[in-house]
């Protein structure tokens, strides 16, 4: 209910929002440290109870599921990557951020479906990235991000910062501002030109979020 009320208090629907007493809101604690940097802890400090995880939905109840202008998902289960393909064929944007490689032949079909594939290169090699077709944004941190689509590829360095405060939810509101900036979410009209325009702007959003604390801290 707090993530309900959080949600509709930013303005974003919630008509697809679905409550279940059978299953418990993922929680995790972002701890902010000294010199802008943080760590991320999954059981209560105080008790040492052990926070709720994410499930992934049931594949059963993918047929559920509306079709949006984007699908963002980072974990690669059955029922992601179904919803995923349903919005490919429909022909909407389909982003992939994977959090974890979970499954290889469901992270491989994850990687195909995407039009946008965006990870670390400590989370993504670049030879796994270039199973998909779409394109790929791997970040490499303070040297910034290489972007490619075939063999076209460009580097996008770093902004720099000064009184870093915490860097956590960068990449979230990298990812976030990028889609914001596009002129078109139409997968067709993405080209290498419109998508490092757009990830410029983001990097700047994601730069200013490093002053604030906390992830959503600049919101």
């Amino acid at each position: 209910r707090a993530l309900h009320d959080d949600l509709v208090s930013a303005g974003v629907g919630v008509e697809c929002l679905h409550q279940r007493n059978d299953v418990a809101t993922p929680v995790v604690l972002h701890q902010v440290l000294a010199g802008g940097k943080h760590r991320f802890r999954f059981r209560c400090p105080t008790c040492g109870r052990r926070f709720p995880k994410a499930r992934p939905l049931p594949r059963s109840e993918t047929a559920n599921v509306p079709l949006a202008n984007v699908f963002f998902f980072d974990r690669p289960s059955a029922a992601a990557v179904a919803i995923a393909e349903a919005h490919r064929e429909a022909g909407r944007l389909v982003v992939f951020e994977p959090s974890s490689k979970g499954v290889a032949h469901l992270f491989r079909a994850a990687l195909a479906a995407a039009h946008v594939v965006k990870a670390s290169d400590q989370r993504l090699k670049a030879s796994e990235g270039g199973q998909t077709a779409g394109f790929r944004i791997i970040t490499h941190g303070l040297r910034g991000l290489t972007i490619s689509h075939g063999d076209e590829s460009r580097q996008l360095p770093a902004l720099p910062i000064r009184d870093v405060v915490d860097t956590g939810g960068a990449g979230d509101w990298t990812t976030a501002a990028f889609l914001a900036r596009l002129p078109s979410l139409c997968p067709d009209d993405l080209s290498l030109e419109t998508t490092a325009d757009a990830l410029r702007s983001a990097q700047a959003v994601a730069a200013i979020s490093c002053l604030f604390a906390g992830a959503r801290g600049l919101a």
